[in-house]
């Protein structure tokens, strides 16, 4: 979620499902906290890394080049690097963007990515999800160490492992979870289990996990995690049917708290609102975004 027009309201910006791997929606915040009907954006990567369009896109908002306006970050679930775009058009033609090119082997992605100040260095870092070897969802932290406008990053380093066979991590967001000033994990992971009632045999579900984060006195301290726990829902583990959506975090309701959105297999999108106290996030059962917009749906194709 980001202002995206200046206006003082957040709002929010979704990445595609199949087959959309260039396009994003948009749902500018009225005045009333309501969201605007979806409105289909698109990028426009350099013509050599184009993909054929079986993929989906990944979006993130941030101040890239540190001026106060939000910046771009994208990445497609085919494409071995992120790319970035600063320079917003005023009518529907597409963003351009440009190639970001990282230390170490390129990786095809396997899911989203995210920026933060990961060690509290004070300079904004980048995480990754991408295939390692075998492994899918492998969750990679690379320092900056460049300068405010100018990063630079060093070779990723793991933060969470992937996996040769399910379950798999599917998506991941950045966030204090517990209100101790220190950044956390909130990871989603897909699991399938044999189940003969099921068309297709399997029994597939989403769980999320938060992975909490302390940020130490040396770098090194920055990519140990502790022990992950089940993000709960009323008491119970928080668990989606038929596909672990990525999580995000944004005050959805207006109440200066932030609320967890997740989407499904057909492109609708549930709102689980926080009614915890400060710094502790407390999650009620789920809405649908619809009592939010009236265009509720991201296209599948």
């Amino acid at each position: 979620m980001a202002d995206f027009d200046g206006d003082g309201r957040l709002d929010l910006l979704s990445g595609s499902n199949c087959c959309d791997p260039y396009g994003l929606h948009l749902f500018r915040r009225r005045t009333d906290g309501s969201f605007e009907p979806r409105r289909h954006l698109e990028v426009d990567v350099p013509s050599g890394d184009r993909e054929s369009p079986t993929h989906q896109s990944r979006p993130f908002v941030t101040d890239w080049d540190s001026d106060g306006r939000p910046d771009l970050l994208f990445t497609t679930t085919k494409a071995t690097c992120p790319y970035v775009g600063t320079l917003w058009p005023d009518d529907d033609e597409p963003m351009p963007m440009r190639r970001i090119d990282l230390p170490g082997p390129p990786r095809q992605m396997s899911g989203n990515l995210a920026v933060a100040d990961w060690d509290g260095d004070g300079l904004a870092d980048l995480l990754l999800s991408q295939w390692h070897e075998r492994e899918a969802g492998r969750i990679s932290w690379f320092r900056n160490v460049g300068r405010p406008g100018q990063p630079l990053y060093e070779e990723g380093r793991t933060l969470v492992s992937g996996t040769e066979r399910p379950p798999y991590n599917s998506g991941f967001c950045v966030i204090d979870w517990d209100g101790d000033r220190q950044l956390d994990l909130l990871v989603a992971r897909v699991e399938y289990h044999q189940d003969p009632s099921k068309p297709t045999g399997w029994d597939v579900r989403g769980r999320l996990w938060l992975y909490p984060h302390g940020v130490g006195d040396r770098p090194d301290d920055a990519y140990s995690l502790g022990e992950r726990r089940a993000v709960e829902v009323e008491g119970k583990p928080l668990i989606v049917d038929d596909y672990a959506a990525f999580p995000a975090l944004g005050d959805l309701d207006g109440d200066g708290r932030p609320d967890l959105l997740l989407g499904d297999a057909r492109g609708f999108l549930k709102v689980y609102r926080n009614v915890g106290g400060a710094g502790r996030l407390r999650l009620a059962a789920p809405v649908r975004f619809g009592e939010f917009c009236n265009d509720e749906r991201i296209p599948t194709g």
